[in-house]
């Protein structure tokens, strides 16, 4: 008796209901992101031959066309001075040509072919000049020594790194933003910078390049930022997170995310019938915005729908 008494009691647990109402929300996103130098350089040699002197370490600050490495220029320099005196020699024999010619002793044929030589010897005069200054390897840009790979006594070949130099005057901000996404970083905006191993520090580095075309295998497209005045503990190839507004939805319909029952690429919701009894709908929506998506089509303000 009991027992029926407490049944007769119970009520029908009635379904959670949410009335669908226009709201305004800000999607935001956190992108993974990498600190690198504005500029790296790893400079290798151009000739081959020993190293004579080494002029730089690890984190020396150098100037741009400051010498960083002397290799041998014996043989560089003896060929240097052998085109000059042919050289020299050649303007002696241009010389005499044309005195020759005046007094028609020599024919203008002879003339052109002493001023082609001329210009040979002037062009191999400063090849050589040229092969003579390659064993200065000399610094590219203002900025400082990440890495020396060699030591004096070492044998180089041509293409051989043997210093690499990098600015860090100011840094690149390299992250991969999505389509849906891509539109957002428009140049010369400026997004918010964390560095988890700066912690409670943030900056606004700006927006100077956003790729034309996605990646073939992540279909992303490169961002980078510029981070200019970087303080003293700012590193290359320190990890960062980039957090930036990428999607705003004015007085738009929102459903909570536990409402909405996602298969494949559609959405449905149950909405709550005036008969009490639910029925299920398929709607459109957008991405999810905490917790929350926004609806573009299959419903109406002031409906409801139960919770899941």
């Amino acid at each position: 008796r009991r027992y029926e008494e407490e049944k007769a009691d119970l009520r029908p647990r009635q379904p959670n209901l949410y009335q669908v109402t226009k709201e305004s929300h800000t999607r935001v996103r956190e992108y993974s992101a990498e600190v690198r130098p504005w500029a790296s350089a790893s400079i290798a040699a151009e000739v081959s031959g020993n190293i004579l002197q080494v002029h730089v370490e690890h984190g020396d600050v150098v100037t741009k066309d400051q010498p960083l490495v002397e290799m041998d220029s014996t043989i560089a320099a003896v060929a240097l001075r052998s085109a000059e005196a042919q050289h020299a020699e050649n303007e002696r024999l241009l010389a005499e040509s044309q005195r020759l010619s005046e007094r028609n002793v020599a024919s203008r044929t002879e003339l052109e072919a002493a001023r082609a030589r001329l210009e040979m010897s002037a062009a191999e005069r400063d090849r050589a000049s040229e092969m003579l200054d390659r064993h200065i390897i000399k610094a590219p840009f203002d900025g400082t020594v990440r890495e020396r790979h060699i030591d004096p006594g070492d044998a180089m070949q041509v293409g051989q790194t043997v210093v690499t130099v990098e600015d860090f005057e100011k840094f690149r901000i390299v992250f991969y933003a999505n389509e849906n996404e891509i539109a957002a970083f428009s140049e010369g905006r400026k997004v918010e910078l964390a560095v988890p191993g700066l912690a409670g520090k943030t900056w606004e580095p700006e927006v100077r390049f956003v790729s034309r075309s996605a990646d073939r295998g992540t279909r992303l497209f490169r961002v980078e930022a510029v981070m200019e005045d970087a303080p003293e503990d700012f590193r290359s190839g320190l990890q960062a997170v980039v957090r930036a507004e990428v999607e705003t939805f004015a007085d738009t319909l929102f459903v909570p995310a536990s409402a909405v029952r996602i298969e494949g690429r559609n959405a449905r919701v149950l909405v709550a019938g005036t008969d009490g009894d639910p029925a299920q709908r398929e709607i459109t929506i957008g991405p999810e915005v905490d917790g929350r998506y926004p609806v573009f089509a299959g419903l109406e303000e002031g409906e409801k729908i139960i919770l899941r």
